[in-house]
């Protein structure tokens, strides 16, 4: 069974406060954090990003309290071996994943650009959340890690592509997905109102389509599409095409 939103929520603030409890650097990520950013979608699980280390465990665990399952040795172990761990809500069942923040220039700059967000509109505090291009990004990676089949993946990158259009960074965006240089795409198809199709493959959108300028929201339906290719187009943001190997 699917927990409603607001145990979602509800644990999620938990979590955030035993990490500010242990002086913890981290950020929200995972469908949590693009539903925030995109289009609602139900979910099992709340995942983080967190820069912990060793001496952390013991206060972080301690500030989690007996709400919580919780087996701190594990917890430990997936710190020094920079791995994930989990801790699961006992009243709600709702299970937190966290990932050990990675040692590389996409987890530095990840949290680097994290900010601070409401869950909801009633929320008195923010929580730090990934951006969304990092979302966007970090979503593409689980997408292509998992083999290119999950539509879960695939449709929150298009949500959250759908509902932030020309406020994202393109340029960030590009910049990280032109370093990753895998010569595998994925076509993006955009429908327009009037059913007409953007000839965009393997890239997202030009940038100066009437579809973007002016409009702070892409007013198209996104499409999927099976295909692959290698090819470039002058002008466009390659959004699905390089993915780190």
């Amino acid at each position: 069974m699917t927990p409603p939103p607001s145990e979602i929520y509800l644990v999620t603030r938990k979590v955030v406060a035993a990490f500010d409890a242990a002086s913890v650097r981290y950020f929200l990520a995972g469908s949590v954090a693009s539903a925030l950013y995109g289009e609602a979608r139900s979910t099992r699980d709340v995942d983080f990003i967190a820069a912990m280390l060793i001496h952390q465990v013991g206060p972080f665990v301690a500030a989690l309290g007996n709400e919580f399952y919780v087996e701190d040795h594990e917890i430990a172990a997936a710190v020094a071996a920079r791995r994930s761990f989990n801790v699961i809500h006992l009243d709600t069942m709702v299970k937190v994943d966290v990932f050990i923040l990675k040692a590389d220039a996409f987890a530095r700059s990840q949290i680097s650009r994290r900010t601070a967000k409401q869950l909801s509109q009633n929320d008195p505090d923010s929580i730090y959340v990934a951006s969304p291009e990092d979302t966007v990004l970090a979503k593409l990676q689980w997408y292509r890690d998992g083999g290119g089949v999950s539509d879960r993946q695939w449709n929150d990158v298009l949500g959250v592509l759908k509902v932030q259009g020309t406020t994202l960074d393109l340029e960030y965006l590009k910049e990280w997905l032109e370093n990753w240089k895998s010569p595998t795409c994925y076509t993006v198809r955009f429908t327009t109102p009037d059913c007409r199709d953007w000839p965009t493959p393997p890239y997202l959108l030009p940038t100066n389509s009437p579809a973007v300028t002016g409009s702070a929201h892409l007013p198209c339906s996104l499409i999927k599409s099976t295909s692959r290719s290698t090819a470039s187009t002058s002008g466009m943001l390659n959004l699905m095409g390089v993915l780190p190997t």
